[in-house]
């Protein structure tokens, strides 16, 4: 790959976007997802096609743009370094057109939508589902167990950050080769030292809500990717969104005993109950704060006159 090419490309593509509307664009673009952090793009121009394009514009320095481009790079070590696979990944910076800050994309190489362990598990009945549950928990606990001393590793381990590459023996999970790809928020606790700066994420709020995610929410929706039964909820509640509610019962058995097996906890941790709550209280939150941020983006752009450089997901199904 010839950086410097990629790097003319992305900054070409940066400088005619329009945020508000990513697919109409002189370049043939989809998107592909949205995550936290970044939305997800597909641009069918080379040497971008065939890569996933992770766009981030949260910054507002060059320097803050490059310690965030070192920690990609460190944590990404640090996953290998614990036994988990992580595809190859390229990072461009270039300069946002409309607010002149840095705006960073995180390439990946694209892989096939079928592979992505929701899409696996939206074909799958109750049994099935609640092995590879169990294979992607039992993966995701490299991260619980793998860590060294003064470290500590987070994850996200909802089914659509797993690209499963291989099945050797058919319907058995456990030695299913799973590759981890949502390596774009770097989750790195140092001597109990948050590695991200956590401000980024309040910039991704509406500025009307940023002083109650900062006081009320930013801490322990962090907190939850380093408890292990809470990623286990987590990823069992996103099968609601999936839209299949009839597998919630038997992955939640399932995760609940791969928690008890790493964690030594009691039984029920992860419950049917508790995974329904949950999503329901999840659901809300989502639901208002991008409400928020879709109101915040009309004022910006239509009445204040004001660049609104976030791309925005449309109607989300959960």
């Amino acid at each position: 790959m010839d950086e410097r090419l990629l790097t003319a490309r992305v900054d070409e593509f940066e400088r005619g976007l329009d945020p508000a509307h990513p697919e109409q664009h002189d370049m043939p673009t989809r998107v592909l997802g949205y995550g936290e952090m970044s939305t997800v793009l597909a641009i069918e121009v080379p040497p971008l096609d065939g890569w996933a394009c992770k766009r981030m514009a949260l910054f507002r320095s060059e320097s803050e743009s490059a310690s965030y481009e070192t920690l990609l790079a460190d944590y990404a070590a640090v996953l290998r370094g614990i036994g988990l696979a992580v595809p190859e990944q390229w990072v461009a910076t270039v300069e946002s057109p409309r607010t002149g800050h840095p705006v960073l994309y995180l390439l990946q190489r694209r892989e096939d939508p079928a592979r992505f362990g929701n899409s696996i598990a939206g074909g799958m009945g109750p049994d099935q589902a609640g092995a590879l549950v169990r294979r992607v928990l039992a993966e995701s606990a490299k991260a619980w167990e793998g860590g060294t001393a003064g470290m500590r590793v987070g994850l996200d381990a909802q089914l659509s950050n797993w690209v499963v590459y291989s099945r050797p023996d058919g319907e058995d999970w456990d030695r299913a080769d799973l590759h981890y790809v949502d390596t774009g928020t770097p989750l790195l606790r140092v001597d109990g030292v948050e590695q991200i700066d956590a401000e980024l994420f309040i910039r991704l709020c509406p500025a009307s809500l940023a002083w109650i995610v900062r006081r009320y929410f930013l801490q322990d929706v962090l907190d939850r990717y380093y408890d292990f039964a809470s990623v286990a909820v987590d990823l069992v509640a996103n099968l609601y969104k999936e839209g299949r509610p009839d597998l919630v019962p038997d992955c939640a058995r399932a995760a609940d005993d791969v928690v008890r097996e790493v964690t030594g906890a009691a039984p029920g941790r992860v419950t049917e109950e508790v995974v329904r709550s949950y999503y329901r209280e999840d659901k809300l939150i989502w639901r208002l704060f991008l409400g928020f941020r879709r109101t915040e983006r009309f004022l910006s752009s239509t009445l204040l006159r004001r660049p609104y450089d976030v791309v925005l997901p449309g109607r989300i199904r959960r």
